[in-house]
């Protein structure tokens, strides 16, 4: 049936993510660190980004930490510091960030899929052991909108078969399970500092977090192409191997200089987003047809993410409202690869069902507001 839904108010503007009003509050202490990067005639690879992975290893508790230029090339050369390779099979979700299946083929490797668990449409343990195989060199649990993957369950899978566990952590900076920051779980945790991300650059920027020394070794090698470059406090090393090619991927010392002073204020910028989610959960709890996500008390936000039986439809009235979604996943990673309809159903339901709505920290109370009546409007014009 087709339903057009209760007025909507077409002059409201709600974009998918806005932070202007942070930036501004930032701008001083971000203009004196970006002082700092001319003064040092270094913009890629420099003092600035020493910093920031010294502190990011602070916060996470991570032993080690290399900075990238992005969340994709970090999860690349984590599987590469990992030993994976041509010849070799790696397990993904099928529902997820196609960067997840992009990096796994970047290495030359074949992604094997398997199904996700179907309430928090993360990486399911079980149907893990179910797709290992004499080829499998790796497993890429995928923190989906920050929820927690149980990498203990997975671990007792994937150690048992000597299989390395390297989390797709992109965006989960500040999340947490049981006190260890989402990413140190296995061998090493791929971050995205995308702008709209919990920790954002102003542009790209990633970070492999790891507490193997060998393995962190290994991506500060890859990341410019076989040499760790000349950087105050590190000693430099150049790879005598031609297996380690590396890749351009250094980390912009702006990108570094923007980080560094949002990572002093991230807990309170997580904090918001909590609060932005509590309201959300509280106005949309209960309406037919629209599940709200699971909430934890660790949950960071990154996203907000509905599950609707008429999710296209809830997108479009929700446009005419003024409102930004995004589809998280539209079509599930398997099905982008040749494989077949119908293989890993809890994968193609959270597909066909997921909606993200607006969440970051300058999100006004009354745009949470808008967004809610109009999800509200649309439900209840559904009835008849």
């Amino acid at each position: 049936m087709s339903m057009s839904g209760p007025a909507v108010d077409t002059e409201w503007r709600v974009p998918w993510f806005d932070g202007r009003a942070s930036f501004r509050d930032e701008w001083p202490d971000i203009a004196g660190r970006v002082r700092r990067v001319f003064d040092n005639d270094r913009f890629a690879h420099g003092e600035l980004t020493l910093e920031l992975e010294e502190a990011v290893g602070r916060y996470t508790g991570a032993r080690y930490a290399v900075g990238v230029s992005s969340g994709a090339d970090a999860l690349h050369l984590a599987l590469r510091a990992a030993g994976v390779g041509e010849g070799d099979e790696v397990v993904v979700p099928a529902f997820g960030p196609r960067s997840s299946v992009a990096a796994v083929l970047r290495t030359r490797a074949t992604p094997v899929f398997a199904d996700v668990d179907a309430v928090s449409g993360t990486l399911a343990p079980d149907a893990v052991a179910a797709r290992l195989s004499e080829r499998t060199k790796a497993v890429v649990p995928v923190h989906v909108f920050a929820r927690p993957v149980d990498v203990v369950a997975l671990r007792r899978i994937t150690d048992e078969a000597g299989v390395a566990v390297v989390e797709d952590t992109m965006q989960a900076m500040g999340a947490r399970a049981e006190g260890v920051h989402s990413g140190l779980g296995g061998a090493a945790g791929a971050l995205s500092f995308a702008p709209w991300n919990t920790l954002g650059a102003l542009g790209d920027a990633g970070m492999v977090i790891t507490d193997d020394a060998e393995l962190a070794r290994r991506c500060l090698l890859l990341r410019h192409h076989g040499r760790t470059g000349e950087v105050p406090g590190r000693p430099s090393e150049v790879s005598g191997s031609a297996a380690v090619v590396g890749v351009n991927s250094k980390m912009d010392e702006i990108q570094a200089a923007v980080l560094l002073t949002r990572l002093a204020s991230l807990d309170h910028a997580i904090a918001r987003r909590r609060a932005v989610a509590a309201r959300y959960t509280g106005r949309l709890a209960g309406l037919p047809g629209v599940d709200v996500p699971l909430t934890t008390d660790d949950q960071v936000w990154p996203t907000y993410v509905l599950e609707v039986d008429r999710r296209d439809a809830l997108a479009d009235h929700l446009a005419r409202a003024g409102v930004q979604t995004a589809i998280p996943c539209p079509v599930p990673l398997h099905l982008l690869t040749g494989g077949s309809p119908g293989t890993y159903p809890a994968a193609e339901a959270a597909s066909a069902r997921t909606l993200a709505l607006p969440v970051h920290p300058d999100l006004a109370t009354a745009d949470v507001d808008h967004v809610c009546a109009a999800v509200a409007l649309f439900c209840e014009g559904g009835r008849g």
